[in-house]
């Protein structure tokens, strides 16, 4: 055996690598329809293989089905842009399983390729059957999900979900950026895992110029559900929830419950106690409090400021907002493409200055700069880790300004206290996880 044990339902359960992992389904989601409940042994209903874009893309449509990895991009649209790119350029498109989980705080995509590998397996499948996709591809680092969407790639093919003929499951490079649809791009048609400037986008010029598509891997699995169930299917949100003492959860819920119900859900309640939340990990922002009773669907809709992205939220108990923005501007400094002078020099200027705040080192001017620099370097970099750090700043100087302030005379007490930063962020998701079944 290869270390893994079996949950009673039936799925893969790494044996303890590190802290516990909590894994739920929230109650009243239907086993049948959930991504991560239900039993994994069930033999699924047999789905209908087909070759029709529109069909797929109505089905999408309706159900308000958006990419889940960060961008939150309608589906429909970028299966028909793709699809259309193709025909008039007369060339075969190809298709794409984005399973690269550079996001530190994140392991919602890892859970579901390792404990329920068949649903996005079937998603890719059906996309690239009604591509007409030539090759299709798994880009996936983590080397327990690899192993687990190619054992299950040979039973989806045999059981005639979806066309995976011609899939390779790559071994991806692990990284912050090599996720990024350029860089999933550049790495497969032989290049490094590092975004590149656009255009051309991959629906233009993708994987050896072809047209491509690239999805996420919670995307992919709920578009074979809404397969299966013939459009019945509401899509529900997969979240990783990430507390500053040590706790870790993946769940899943459905896009109809607020922010402010699943975290009391998870004996969270930031109403009472003043915690401050991180929504859409490193790419994230500090939330408004109205955020807080906003609903999965709106968050994921792009409509506000605050975002799901890609679906973290992140909970400081203890740690002052100021240095838990401090650990993520140099995490991101770590990360950074190095291919733009804007990335190179401006991320390691704003963490500089952070990092002064948080000791009570920095003055009006630094702040001045600071938000000089969070709104005046957007959009300047290719690999999008200038843009996790403006947004981030930003919303540290907008959202939590007074808390700001009193760090010009003296830090804090709990930036005071706060443990040297680690030189990976103390955020990050341990992996291999011990699974843990919520009940």
């Amino acid at each position: 055996m290869d270390g893994t044990t079996l949950d009673r339902w039936g799925r893969v359960e790494p044996h303890p690598a590190g802290a516990e992992l909590r894994v739920g389904v929230w109650p009243g989601i239907d086993p049948a329809a959930s991504l991560l409940g239900g039993d994994r042994r069930r033999v699924a209903r047999p789905a209908p293989v087909t070759t029709d874009v529109e069909r797929l893309a109505g089905l999408a449509e309706a159900a308000q089905l958006r990419g889940r990895g960060g961008a939150g991009f309608p589906f429909a649209v970028k299966l028909r842009t793709v699809d259309q790119h193709a025909r008039t350029s007369g060339r075969s498109a190809v298709a794409v399983l984005n399973g690269e989980e550079g996001e530190p705080a994140s392991a919602k995509d890892r859970v579901l390729m390792t404990l329920r590998p068949e649903l996005a397996l079937r998603g890719l499948g059906l996309v690239a059957g009604a591509l007409g996709a030539e090759r299709s591809f798994a880009y996936v680092s983590d080397r327990l999900a690899r192993e687990r969407l190619t054992t299950a790639a040979l039973a989806t093919a045999a059981a005639g979900h979806g066309d995976l003929a011609g899939l390779h499951v790559v071994d991806a490079p692990a990284g912050y950026v090599s996720g990024e649809e350029s860089a999933v791009v550049r790495a497969l048609s032989g290049g490094p895992a590092k975004p590149t400037h656009k255009p051309p986008r991959a629906f233009e010029a993708g994987v050896d110029g072809l047209p491509t598509l690239v999805s996420n891997v919670e995307t992919l699995a709920h578009l074979a559900r809404l397969v299966e169930d013939g459009g019945r299917h509401t899509p529900s949100v997969l979240l990783t929830l990430v507390g500053d003492r040590g706790d870790r959860a993946v769940v899943e819920v459905p896009d109809s419950v607020t922010l402010r119900e699943v975290l009391i859900w998870q004996g969270i309640d930031p109403a009472r106690h003043r915690y401050d939340v991180l929504l859409g990990g490193f790419f994230g922002r500090l939330i408004k409090p109205r955020t807080l009773w906003r609903t999965m669907r709106d968050l994921a809709s792009r409509q506000y400021a605050d975002t799901l992205g890609c679906g973290v939220v992140l909970v400081l108990h203890d740690t002052c907002p100021v240095t838990a923005v401090a650990e993520i501007l140099h995490h991101l400094d770590l990360q950074n493409a190095q291919q733009c002078g804007p990335c190179f020099k401006g991320i390691p200027s704003m963490a500089g200055v952070v990092d002064d705040l948080a000791h009570g080192r920095a003055g009006r001017e630094d702040l001045v700069r600071l938000a000089g620099w969070g709104t005046g370097l957007r959009g300047r970099g290719a690999c999008g880790t200038l843009d996790a750090a403006c947004g981030v700043v930003t919303s540290l100087l907008e959202r939590r300004g007074e808390l700001v302030a009193r760090h010009l005379t003296r830090p804090c007490r709990r930036c005071a206290e706060h443990p040297e930063r680690p030189p990976a962020t103390s955020f990050a998701v341990p992996w291999p996880a011990d699974i843990k079944e919520q009940t």
